[in-house]
């Protein structure tokens, strides 16, 4: 595999970029990206989920077509498709300068573009507890919500960090009512095959921390992270509904990953 062109960049550069602390750190960060790829596996084309400046676009665009893909297909047959590509970039302290290399790559992941919290019910709130649950979502064609096709499973509450049991029928029915009211507001991009949007079934770890119940408001979002995390682990890619189609998938490995 070629190594793509450019060399390191400044630190200046970065740090305003990705707001990173302290010079001379290593620090990690991705970048969240949609790929078009052709019927042979190639990456054609890169567009930016969130906003990444331009400096920075050519290095991720340059990377990004070097990763080969196992092209979507339709009833056995490979063809074109837009996909997820989620490039996780480890920056590394070389000189005045950074050096830039991939440590990980997940094709797939559905890229939320709006998501609302829910409206907490006080009947919640008042009990000053922590929440996490996956919320699951099958979104129409154009990537909006649809309430009545969406569900919340594994709710669980805590005190602090240690789980606590049933709140009672009514602050539960509530809590799963304000989830899925939220989700009307909630828009995706969704994955794309032969020119047309693919339905997924979507699920999404949502989670609510009350500081005051955490030893600092740190150490709660920290926490929050941590259920959000485990709540992801061992989640397999969403899959289309309908079974004559796969996906797009790269191929990587980590001792082939580009290094800037």
């Amino acid at each position: 595999m070629r190594k793509f062109l450019a060399a390191c960049f400044l630190f200046s550069l970065i740090a305003s970029t990705v707001g990173v602390a302290a010079k001379d750190k290593s620090f990690e960060h991705p970048f969240n990206t949609r790929v078009s790829v052709d019927a042979t596996g190639r990456v054609t084309d890169v567009e930016f989920v969130r906003e990444t400046p331009a400096a920075l676009q050519a290095m991720v665009r340059e990377v990004a077509a070097q990763i080969p893909f196992e092209p979507a297909t339709r009833d056995g047959v490979a063809v074109p498709s837009r996909t997820s590509l989620r490039l996780g970039v480890a920056f590394t302290p070389e000189g005045d300068n950074y050096r830039a290399k991939v440590v990980s790559v997940h094709g797939g992941s559905p890229a939320s573009v709006t998501t609302t919290l829910p409206k907490f019910p006080a009947s919640v709130l008042r009990k000053e507890v922590n929440m996490v649950a996956m919320v699951v979502v099958r979104p129409r064609d154009d990537g909006t919500t649809d309430p009545a096709a969406t569900s919340v499973e594994n709710l669980q509450f805590y005190r602090g960090e240690e789980a606590i049991g049933s709140l009672g029928s009514r602050p539960e029915r509530e809590m799963r009512d304000a989830i899925v009211a939220a989700t009307r507001d909630w828009t995706f991009i969704l994955e794309e095959v032969d020119g047309a949007a693919i339905t997924t079934e979507m699920r999404v770890p949502l989670t609510l921390c009350v500081s005051k119940r955490m030893s600092s408001p740190d150490h709660g979002r920290s926490i929050c992270a941590k259920w959000s995390k485990e709540a992801m682990d061992g989640l397999s890619r969403p899959e289309p509904v309908d079974p004559a189609i796969r996906l797009a998938q790269p191929r990587w490995e980590p001792a082939a990953a580009p290094t800037a």
